[in-house]
């Protein structure tokens, strides 16, 4: 994971956190070559989480392989957080994972997102989007067209990566109504 990425999900969970939290990380595979060096979020989780690492493929930080990203395997508001960096810019249709994150994320609970802002194309497979100020209240408009109730509780876009050039992070966090 970059530097800035786990410095956000970082504080994300100094900030928001609560020991023994149920996570759910949408993205989760540690990448070799990926920047792996700061470590992997559950590394930042509040103590006695239960953290459970979804993604596409088996791999290093995955517990659950989902053959769907769009319908992902868990029952309705079982996680008090979901949570997912760099991962939104290689999901073809992202919008649609998000609503599955709306779906299982319990109500009170919060939604981290942290997508590059710009930067060059870095294809895993794919690199199709970038994200902006206005992503947080463009999402929280679909969440509500999906019948999921989300509140903005913060959005910014990060200062750059000192260790990548040309990179800034998109941060969002929403909280389930």
């Amino acid at each position: 994971m970059h530097t800035t990425a786990m410095k956000y999900g970082r504080e994300f969970f100094e900030k928001y956190g609560a020991p023994g939290w149920k996570i759910v990380e949408i993205g989760s595979q540690e990448v070799e070559g990926q920047g792996q060096r700061e470590g992997a979020l559950r590394q930042a989780a509040p103590e006695r989480s239960e953290y459970i690492g979804v993604d596409m493929a088996a791999g290093l930080g995955v517990d659950v392989v989902a053959d769907d990203p769009y319908s992902l395997p868990f029952n309705y508001g079982m996680a008090d957080a979901v949570v997912s960096s760099s991962t939104f810019e290689h999901v073809d249709f992202f919008w649609l994972t998000f609503l599955e994150m709306c779906r299982i994320c319990k109500p009170g609970g919060y939604i981290y997102l942290n997508s590059p802002s710009n930067g060059p194309v870095h294809r895993h497979p794919v690199d199709c989007w970038r994200f902006y100020p206005d992503a947080a209240q463009a999402l929280t408009k679909w969440a509500d067209y999906g019948g999921y109730q989300l509140e903005v509780v913060e959005t910014f876009i990060g200062e750059p990566d000192p260790d990548r050039a040309h990179w800034e992070d998109w941060v969002c966090v929403w909280r389930k109504k």
